[in-house]
Formats: C-alpha cells, sequence, structure tokens
C-alpha cells in the first residue's frame, strides 16, 4: 500500500494528498483482513512471514501483532522501526538520484546519455 504513485507515506503532507497518515501496523492489519476474507487462509496460521527492507518491518509486525498466527519470521535489511540513522541514508539516496536526473538525458530512441 504506497508504490509511490498512489497515496503513500512520502506524498503525506504535500499538497497533493489530504489522505491520512498510516503505518506499518495499518498495513498488516489490513493484509490479515485480506487474508481473512479467504475461505480456504481464514484461521490458517502463516508458515512463513519473509520480508525485504519495509517489508522486513511488516514481518516483524505481523510478528509482534499476530503472534499466535505466524510460525516463522524472515527479516531481510530490516528495521523494528525508521531511526534516524536510516532516514539519513534514504536522504542520500533521494539526493544522488535527483542530481542523476539533472546530468542525464534522454536520447529519441529511449536511452540515456550522459
Amino acid at each position: 500500500l504506497g508504490n509511490g504513485v498512489s497515496y503513500s507515506p512520502s506524498t503525506k503532507g504535500s499538497s497533493v494528498s489530504s489522505f491520512p497518515t498510516f503505518t506499518v501496523a495499518d498495513n498488516v492489519r489490513a493484509q490479515k483482513r485480506a487474508l481473512e476474507k479467504d475461505p480456504q487462509l481464514t484461521g490458517r496460521p502463516v508458515d512463513l512471514c519473509y520480508g525485504y527492507s519495509m517489508g522486513a518491518m511488516a514481518a516483524l509486525e505481523w510478528a509482534r501483532a499476530f503472534p499466535q498466527d505466524v510460525a516463522n519470521v524472515v527479516a531481510v535489511c530490516g528495521a523494528s522501526g525508521c531511526s534516524d540513522y536510516n532516514k539519513v541514508f534514504l536522504e542520500g539516496l533521494i539526493h544522488t538520484l535527483e542530481a542523476a536526473e539533472t546530468t542525464t538525458t534522454t536520447t529519441t530512441k529511449g536511452r540515456r546519455k550522459r
């Protein structure tokens, strides 16, 4: 929920969005409700909850919120929360992408050249 094009945490507070703030916990609760709507999955435990990066945060939240429903968790390159270090790291990536955007042009065939 939130792929950078639709409502997402990154658009909160911008003029584009008046959507309320939502959290990883909100997303996990929505995932749980979706699973409960499937008759084949209702009442079945999750054998493995896997997530990478932000997905790892969701996997950890699954285990925290629904310990009776999650047998195993694999959290890869994730954290239990977004620290100041994570924010600085992400800001660095944003600045790199913005700098590349201003120095890169696209040819008529769609290939990038400098």
